[in-house]
């Protein structure tokens, strides 16, 4: 195992899969044709960063004009356009991630968001592994009622390695946890040089957003304050003191 390379991916807490049986994956390495939508969505990201996108592509045998009509593209136009972005924006690879939706990876995403349980969608996921944009492969395992993914990076070039590690990880999270109204609970952790837990930006995500939405009820915002405590929000005392005091002003 490579240091820093491989990360235990997420752990989902889904009760109706004692009895289930996972399959492999259907792609074991990562250099598979894909979707040119992968190469889109770098791209995209790039464009709202400010960042020209011409040098992403040099030596792909893409070009900018064409991308939207190209259909397929290799694993190795594709990475080749990751490393460029990764090196101009080597700090960007969870935000890339988080970008990916179900509809992102066209029918596969589609089928994911029709299944019935998360863990159907689990299953799909694995199965047609080879329609996605992934470099870093999940292997799934049942621990008692939680599915364990291992994603293992080791066999990407080094220099893109952790890059997409970290991509891959957090698109396979954020996906999952779109899945259900409130999330599934995905956690993840790297083992290596850095520790990850998605359930700390979710919580920041959520959190925020709470707060943007109550600020803009009342013109010049009510005071929202928010206090973490670990992986806890708190405190809201502030906008129920200003809604409060507000409502009997009002009266």
């Amino acid at each position: 195992m490579g240091r820093g390379e491989t990360s235990r991916a997420f752990e989902l807490i889904i009760p109706d899969m004692s009895e289930r049986v996972l399959p492999a994956p259907a792609a074991t390495g990562w250099d598979f044709p894909r979707s040119a939508s992968g190469v889109r969505h770098l791209l995209g990201w790039a464009e709202r960063a400010g960042l020209p996108v011409g040098p992403l592509l040099v030596g792909t045998g893409l070009a900018h004009e064409d991308i939207e009509r190209v259909p397929v593209v290799t694993a190795a136009q594709e990475l080749a356009v990751a490393r460029s972005l990764a090196r101009r924006a080597p700090g960007a690879a969870a935000d890339v991630g988080r970008r990916y939706t179900a509809d992102s990876f066209g029918v596969m995403g589609w089928a994911m968001r029709s299944s019935t349980t998360v863990g159907d969608a689990v299953d799909v996921a694995l199965r047609f592994i080879d329609l996605s944009f992934a470099f870093v492969i999940p292997v799934a395992r049942l621990e008692g009622d939680r599915v364990v993914a291992d994603l293992d990076a080791t066999a990407l070039p080094a220099d893109v390695r952790r890059w997409l590690l970290v991509r891959d990880t957090t698109a396979v999270a954020t996906v999952l946890e779109s899945l259900v109204p409130g999330g599934v609970g995905v956690v993840v952790t790297f083992e290596g040089d850095r520790a990850t837990d998605v359930r700390r930006w979710l919580l920041v995500r959520d959190t925020t957003a709470v707060a943007t939405v109550l600020e803009s009820l009342v013109p010049g915002g009510v005071g929202v304050v928010v206090t973490f405590e670990g992986d806890r929000a708190t405190d809201v005392r502030r906008w129920l003191l200003v809604r409060d005091t507000t409502a009997v002003a009002t009266v």
